[in-house]
């Protein structure tokens, strides 16, 4: 075991620097043995008698203060700490009262006086010894043991460290930022544990589902997987079967040219159709205006000014008259698909309100054996701008327009119609 002397820190053996510290044990620590068997004591001796005192007790004749005899029965060894000193022989006779004190002061002022506190120790002198080397910055090497989960990496040298060690073990580098090893996925064990409806899942633990096995799809999940299935399944496997045809036609084609001229011509009407639908483009066609016709007209306003390309000119019938009709021819017979119809008398911009406007209309096309090919019962909105509708008739030669009501009054039968314009598809 090393102990930190930094902090106190105990670390194992084999461990270069201190896990709570960060201190280089080599500088900062202590090697210990833990099966060291402690000795008993040793038992105090008594405190040293000052010289002082033995020589006043030695003149005075009082020997309560001298060392208690050796233990083996011998006298102290002279020169000693515990002998007592040397002194002459008595005189026979006894030296006045007052000598005494003056020989004791003389003993006294003899003898160095002895300092209860011990003196001054001088630090001693050290040698020189050899500068030990700061260790060098540690690169990546293999770890000395296996990496477990909840271990700390060091990012300096990627050493594996215990989860309670703040700096590495190797090279003393700091852990702080080191995020723990996480066990693999596939090594996770399922949770067993129960818990609430809605409660958030642990780290490391599957959600449950409704069936009660983790990994499996959810009730909800399932749903929105069948819903996906039914919306897009059809419309992959149209497409899939398109792709295998188209596959196949351009295989034959290829092979056999009169059939890829046809495949060629039928898949430009394919596309052009498609075209059409997505984004279609018009023409405008204009019937034969000398040959329109009216069952009745005012002066002025014949069934000629109907189909004129003008804005400024229009069609009315007679006043007299309860219903209306116009006809426009077109020679040769074409397809129409779009009808244009500008009503009101639009001469000058006031005129517009101050006369009767057509609100319903119907529209009959018929072709050249005078059978029905489209009719359309219309309502109008009462306003000045052109007003589009969809025909949708092939081989038309003439398109009819009776008037059935008229605004502001819906039972007049009689109202301008300023143009009537025609369209088909490029």
């Amino acid at each position: 075991m090393i102990v930190c002397k930094r902090c106190g820190n105990h670390n194992p053996v084999g461990d270069d620097f201190c896990g709570s510290c960060g201190a280089f044990l080599e500088w900062e620590g202590e090697r210990i043995v833990e099966d060291v068997v402690e000795q008993p004591a040793a038992e105090a001796l008594p405190p040293p008698t000052g010289l002082v005192t033995r020589i006043k007790h030695a003149v005075l004749g009082d020997d309560t203060a001298l060392p208690p005899p050796a233990s083996d029965g011998g006298a102290p060894t002279p020169g000693s700490p515990l002998a007592a000193p040397t002194l002459p022989a008595p005189n026979p006779t006894p030296p006045p009262l007052a000598a005494a004190p003056s020989l004791a002061s003389a003993l006294v002022a003899k003898q160095p006086v002895a300092s209860s506190e011990p003196a001054p120790r001088q630090p001693s002198a050290q040698a020189p010894t050899a500068s030990v080397a700061r260790p060098k910055p540690q690169v990546k090497q293999p770890p000395t043991r296996t990496i477990n989960p909840g271990d700390l990496v060091c990012g300096t040298c990627g050493e594996p460290n215990s989860s309670d060690r703040n700096f590495c073990r190797r090279c003393g580098a700091t852990l702080a930022e080191v995020v723990p090893v996480k066990q693999r996925w596939w090594k996770r064990k399922p949770s067993t544990k129960k818990t609430a409806k809605n409660a958030p899942a642990q780290a490391g633990e599957r959600p449950m589902t409704a069936g009660g096995k983790a990994g499996a799809l959810s009730g909800g999940m399932k749903g929105a997987r069948k819903v996906k299935t039914g919306i897009f399944g059809g419309f992959n496997t149209v497409r899939r079967v398109i792709a295998i045809l188209a596959i196949v036609g351009i295989g034959t084609g290829l092979a056999v040219p009169g059939l890829r001229s046809t495949i060629m011509n039928k898949g430009s009407d394919i596309f052009n159709s498609v075209k059409r639908k997505i984004s279609p483009s018009y023409l405008q066609v204009s019937p034969d205006n000398s040959l329109s016709t009216a069952s009745s007209a005012d002066p002025g306003h014949e069934a000629t000014m109907i189909a004129d390309g003008l804005k400024n000119t229009y069609w009315i019938g007679a006043a007299s008259q309860s219903e209306e009709t116009v006809t426009v021819v077109f020679s040769p017979p074409t397809s129409l698909a779009k009808i244009l119809i500008t009503s009101g008398n639009q001469e000058l911009k006031e005129n517009f309100k101050a006369e009767a406007r057509p609100k319903d209309i119907f529209v009959t096309a018929f072709d050249t054996a005078g059978a029905t090919v489209k009719t359309l019962q219309l309502t109008l909105d009462d306003k000045a701008d052109p007003q589009k509708f969809d025909l949708e008739g092939k081989d038309v030669a003439s398109v009819s327009v009776a008037v059935q009501s008229c605004y502001p009054v819906p039972g007049l039968h009689v109202c301008a119609i300023s143009e009537l314009e025609f369209f088909k598809e490029k």
